[in-house]
């Protein structure tokens, strides 16, 4: 209840559209926020079988997945050839620390090579996902580095309601930057 996710409405889904990353930062600094993650979520393939890799800032997304590192190193900003892989991906790849993956992006003609750093756990979906510094997934998607797919951010409900913070996006995003 106290995540809410920003995207672009006009898109079909969530994951479909793209809105400018500079609005993570104008909302960690509203009153009530207490985290906002921009992420880059890309559709890719490996060994011909689709994942999805998220670009994310690892600082900002663990404040709202707190992830369990069940083995190797967080992964870091400045890791621009690692990645670290949820359980289950791990698993149904057989993957371990140091392993390479060739990922292809789905939406673009790219395809970078990825070695693994860690394998986490959060008991939820992205146990299923690869996870890779934001602008590996903004490069495997297709966007410019001034844009994401989505925005989550964390919420303090007795300081901030998400209808209060869309207001404040709204009027955030009508404004020149």
């Amino acid at each position: 209840e106290e995540i809410v996710a920003i995207y672009d409405r006009k898109s079909r889904t969530p994951f479909t559209g793209l809105v400018p990353v500079y609005l993570a930062e104008r909302m960690a600094s509203i009153n009530g926020v207490l985290a906002s993650s921009p992420e880059a979520i890309a559709p890719c393939m490996v060994r011909g079988e689709s994942i999805f890799v998220r670009g994310i800032v690892p600082r900002e997304f663990s404040k709202l997945n707190p992830l369990n590192l069940v083995e190797g190193k967080m992964l870091e900003l400045n890791n621009l050839n690692l990645a670290i892989v949820g359980r289950r991906l791990a698993e149904r790849f057989k993957l371990k620390l140091g392993d390479k993956l060739l990922v292809l992006g789905v939406l673009t003609d790219r395809y970078l090579e990825l070695e693994v750093k860690g394998v986490y756990e959060s008991q939820s979906t992205i146990d299923d996902e690869c996870l890779a510094p934001i602008y590996v997934g903004q490069w495997l998607r297709g966007t410019d580095y001034n844009h994401v797919t989505l925005i989550r951010v964390k919420i303090d409900r007795n300081k901030i309601s998400p209808i209060k913070l869309f207001d404040e996006i709204a009027k955030e995003a009508s404004e020149p930057s």
